[in-house]
C-alpha cells in the first residue's frame, strides 16, 4: 500500500501547495508569474496522480517521494514569505511603498517557485510515460504482488532473480531458486532440506516455482528462510495444501469482494451509458462510439474536472472504468494461473462468468483499441498482437468452456442412447423369453381339445 499512500501524501500537499499559491497571487497579478505557474502545474500534477490512484503497483514511487520532498521546501517557502510580506503590511506606513517593497520581497522566491514548477512537470512527464508503457505493455508484473510479500528484502530477491517478471525467463524457476539463494545467502542445503522448501514451495508434487508458491514459502518461513519453521517431510503435504488453499482462497475472495463494491458498479455502468444508444450489433458503428471517446478523452487533456461539462465528464468516467475493468481481469487470469486449486475455487463459486467476460470483451477492448491508435498513437495495423494478453485468455477459456460443455453433452446424450438400447434389447429378451415358454401350454391345450371332440 505504499503506492497508494504516498499518492495520497501528494495529494495533500499539492492542496497545501495550491492554497497558499492562490494567497501569494490574490492581489498579486503583475508580480507573481512564477506563482501563477506554480498554480497551473499543481492543478495538472493533480489531474495525473489522481489516475494512478488505481494503478498502486506502478514502479513511481521515488518519483513521489521527490515531489514529496520538493513540495515541502516549497510550502516552507510560501509560509516564510507569507510571514515576512505579512510583517511588511505591519511596519510600512503607505500602499504604494508596501507594493514596491512586495516586489523586492518576491524577487527573492520566483526561482524556488520556477524550479517546483519544473520538478513538477518533469514528473508528470514521467508517470505519463509510466501510465503509457502500461497501458502498451498490460503485463502482470512482480510490483503486483509486493505488499502480500513480508518484507522488502523478499521482493527485491525475486527480482534479482526473474526481474519485473513472474517466472524465470530462462530455465526452471525452482532451480534458479535453489541455486541463487544457495549462492547468495551462502548456504549448503541437503537433499532433507531441499525437499522439504520444494514441497512447501512447488504445488502438486512438481518443481515448477511459480509467484503463488514463492509467497506461501516466505510467509511461512519469513525472509531469509528460517528453516525451523518448514513442516518435516511427514507433514508437509498436509501443511502446504492447507496454507495454499488459504492463500488462493483469500486471492479469489478480494476479486469477488473488489467487484462487488458500488464503486466498481458505478464505473461499469458509466461504460454502459456510453454505449446506450448504439447498436452493439454494428461492429463499425460500435467501435467508431469508442474511437469518439478516445478523441474526446484528448479534448479534455489540461481542463479541469470543474471545466468539463456532463459529457466531459462521463468521458473520464469511463476511462477510469475501462482502466479499473481491465486491471480487475488481468489480476483474475494471473490468480486463475496459479494452478488446479484456483480453477477449482473459480468453479465453485461459479465466477466471474462467461457473462461478464464476454461483457469485458465486447466493451473495454473497444475502447482499449481506441485508446491505443488515437490516445497514445499506435500502429492499428499492430493492435492484434500488442492488444492486451487478458483477451485472448478470456477468449481461449470461453471457448475451452464451450468445448467442454459440447463434449460433456455428446457424451450425455451417447449414454442415453446406449442405456435406450440395452432397454429395448432387456426388452426383446423378454418377450422372446416369453415366446419360448409360452407355445408349449397353448399346444397341449390344443391337444386336449382335439381329443375332447
Amino acid at each position: 500500500m505504499d503506492a497508494i499512500i504516498n499518492i495520497d501524501n501528494a495529494i495533500k500537499l499539492l492542496n497545501y501547495t495550491y492554497q497558499l499559491t492562490l494567497q501569494l497571487i490574490d492581489d498579486w497579478q503583475s508580480v507573481g508569474p512564477e506563482g501563477k505557474t506554480l498554480l497551473k502545474e499543481c492543478e495538472l500534477f493533480e489531474v495525473i496522480i489522481k489516475d494512478v490512484k488505481n494503478k498502486p503497483h506502478l514502479p513511481i514511487t521515488e518519483i513521489l517521494a521527490s515531489v514529496d520532498k520538493t513540495l515541502n521546501s516549497t510550502n516552507d517557502m510560501i509560509t516564510q514569505f507569507l510571514e515576512r510580506d505579512k510583517k511588511q503590511r505591519a511596519s510600512t506606513f503607505g500602499t504604494i511603498t508596501w507594493k514596491v517593497k512586495r516586489v523586492y520581497l518576491a524577487h527573492d522566491y520566483r526561482a524556488t517557485f520556477k524550479s517546483t514548477s519544473a520538478h513538477l512537470e518533469a514528473s508528470k512527464k514521467k508517470i505519463e510515460d509510466t501510465l503509457r508503457l502500461s497501458a502498451i505493455v498490460s503485463k502482470p508484473t512482480i510490483h503486483w504482488y509486493r505488499d502480500d510479500m513480508p518484507n522488502h528484502e523478499s521482493f527485491l530477491f525475486w527480482k534479482e532473480m526473474c526481474g519485473e517478471d513472474l517466472q524465470a525467463k530462462e530455465g526452471n524457476t525452482w532451480d534458479l531458486f535453489v541455486k541463487n539463494y544457495q549462492m547468495k545467502y551462502g548456504v549448503d542445503w541437503n537433499d532433507d532440506i531441499t525437499e522439504r522448501i520444494r514441497r512447501v514451495a512447488c504445488s502438486g508434487g512438481g518443481s515448477g516455482l511459480t509467484i503463488a508458491g514463492y509467497i506461501c514459502l516466505i510467509k511461512l518461513c519469513d525472509f531469509p528462510l528460517n528453516l525451523e519453521k518448514l513442516p518435516t517431510l511427514m507433514d508437509s503435504h498436509a501443511t502446504v495444501s492447507a496454507q495454499t488453499r488459504m492463500e488462493v482462497a483469500k486471492m479469489v475472495n478480494e476479486l469477488i469482494t473488489y467487484y462487488s463494491t458500488r464503486e466498481m458498479r458505478d464505473l461499469i455502468v458509466a461504460i454502459f451509458t456510453w454505449f446506450k444508444d448504439t447498436d452493439k450489433h454494428d461492429k463499425v458503428a460500435w467501435q467508431e462510439r469508442a474511437n469518439e471517446w478516445a478523441r474526446q478523452l484528448m479534448n479534455n487533456r489540461g481542463k479541469k474536472y470543474d471545466e468539463l461539462d456532463e459529457e466531459g465528464r462521463l468521458v473520464e468516467q469511463v476511462d477510469m472504468a475501462r482502466r479499473t475493468y481491465s486491471f480487475f481481469f488481468q489480476r483474475y487470469m494471473v490468480v486463475f494461473k496459479i494452478g488446479q486449486l484456483s480453477k477449482e475455487m473459480f468453479a465453485e463459486v461459479d465466477f466471474p462468468g462467461k457473462a461478464r467476460m464476454y461483457e469485458f470483451i465486447n466493451y473495454v477492448r473497444p475502447l482499449d483499441h481506441a485508446n491505443y491508435h488515437i490516445v497514445i498513437h499506435g500502429d492499428p495495423s499492430e493492435w492484434i498482437a500488442k492488444q492486451p494478453k487478458v483477451y485472448t485468455f478470456l477468449e481461449d477459456f470461453i471457448a475451452t468452456e464451450k468445448r467442454a460443455k459440447r463434449l460433456a453433452k455428446e457424451k450425455a446424450l451417447k449414454a442415453a442412447a446406449n442405456q435406450s438400447s440395452r432397454q429395448e434389447n432387456d426388452l426383446s429378451n423378454v418377450v422372446a423369453s416369453v415366446a419360448v415358454t409360452n407355445p408349449s401350454s397353448h399346444d397341449a391345450k390344443v391337444e386336449i381339445s382335439s381329443t375332447d371332440i
